[in-house]
């Protein structure tokens, strides 16, 4: 069911029930776009390889195999309380530099054995008080040269890491006078993901990105990626 123009433009087939679910599959605008009659969950193929995925409530995935998720460039998580990983076996991480920024606590409980290896330097500061406390055996302090409060003996520790940049995307809200969602220009939902889908109309765009520097940068379409 094609309902293109007469001079062959806007060619795309729509298939929508009386409710309002729809699949629009427009070879005009290189699109395919599935959707619920509420708008609050839809999935969108876009003209340059991009999908884009949007629910307004959960988002759920089981396999009773693997999950494969790779990524060649940047892999964004970004979540508005926890983020939660459970492995009943191991949790292996590799890369080639990690650093973590935590606002408030860090808490490691381990009920058995904790190494740490490093091959370089070991360096810790702490601003207040610090403790070391061995409730059974041995503390055990071995190097060439072992200093406490020596002049000159002083360490310098890296710097402090820097927090996430974060697009600022304008959010949606629903209007109750026009019972229709609409651009919400008083408010912005901010993410470290470039493109965070939003319930429709989304704009598609990244949003502008505040940089740590106290610079702006502009915000980027999709479709000019």
């Amino acid at each position: 069911m094609d309902d293109g123009d007469v001079y062959g433009d806007s060619n795309l087939v729509r298939l929508r029930t009386a409710g309002g679910h729809t699949i629009l599959m427009h070879d005009t605008e290189n699109i395919m776009y599935i959707t619920n009659k509420e708008g609050n969950a839809y999935v969108e193929l876009a003209p340059n390889g991009a999908v884009n995925v949007y629910s307004a409530k959960t988002f759920s995935v089981r396999s009773e195999s693997d999950i494969n998720f790779h990524s060649d460039a940047n892999v964004n998580i970004q979540a508005g309380n926890s983020i939660n990983c459970f492995a009943e076996r191991n949790l292996e991480i590799q890369t080639q530099d990690k650093r973590e920024r935590i606002a408030n606590s860090h808490l490691v409980d381990v009920d058995n054995r904790y190494n740490l290896r490093v091959g370089g330097e070991l360096k810790i500061q702490s601003g207040t008080l610090s403790g070391w406390t061995v409730t059974e055996g041995q503390l055990q302090l071995t190097g060439e040269f072992i200093h406490f409060n020596t002049p000159g003996a002083e360490i310098k520790v890296p710097d402090r890491v820097a927090p996430l940049e974060q697009y600022k995307q304008n959010d949606v809200r629903f209007d109750p006078g026009t019972k229709r969602w609409v651009t919400d220009n008083t408010s912005t939902l901010d993410s470290i993901a470039s493109f965070t889908p939003t319930h429709e109309p989304w704009s598609r765009e990244t949003g502008v990105l505040q940089r740590n520097n106290g610079t702006l940068k502009p915000s980027t379409k999709q479709q000019d990626i």
